[in-house]
């Protein structure tokens, strides 16, 4: 969610995904007496989930592209002591470069919220394609591996 403002984090997040691959590839080889039981579900319902985060991702993209004292070097005096620090960073600030007219560094993440937001009201109104249940798919092919197979490999599979 904050790659936008600090780039340096897609590499920091790359770095971490090949440790634990690379761990989780030697705890499964060396370490572990058998492989997690995992069935599909858990892998469906992180592709769904994983369907959420541009939705919780643009909006955050929107308002640090919208952030002056990053890009326009524009800060907010302090009078007295006790004043509080003005950002200048405010919603109606913001929201005035999301026209589409006239496109500023923030209008595209506003503009893919917009029409992904509209995309799943689409989607929940009317419904998508839901693909079909296939069987397991375990007798698939087999006919081709036991041809490719040797004679006696054959038999003492069978046994």
């Amino acid at each position: 969610m904050y790659g936008t403002a600090m780039p340096y984090l897609y590499f920091c997040a790359l770095l971490a995904f090949v440790i634990l691959y690379i761990n989780e590839r030697l705890l499964v080889c060396y370490y572990y007496q058998e492989p997690p039981a995992f069935d599909e579900k858990m892998t469906l319902m992180t592709l769904q989930l994983t369907k959420c985060v541009p939705l919780m991702m643009l909006p955050m993209v929107f308002w640090q592209l919208g952030n002056r004292q990053i890009f326009d070097n524009k800060v907010e005096e302090i009078v007295y002591k006790t004043d509080v620090q003005a950002s200048g960073h405010s919603l109606q600030q913001a929201m005035t470069h999301a026209n589409p007219l006239e496109m500023t560094w923030n209008s595209a993440p506003f503009i893919c919220f917009a029409l992904l937001v509209l995309y799943s009201l689409v989607n929940c109104i009317w419904g998508s394609e839901e693909e079909e249940e296939e069987d397991d798919g375990l007798v698939e092919g087999l006919d081709e591996y036991y041809n490719a197979l040797k004679s006696e490999d054959i038999d003492l599979i069978r046994g």
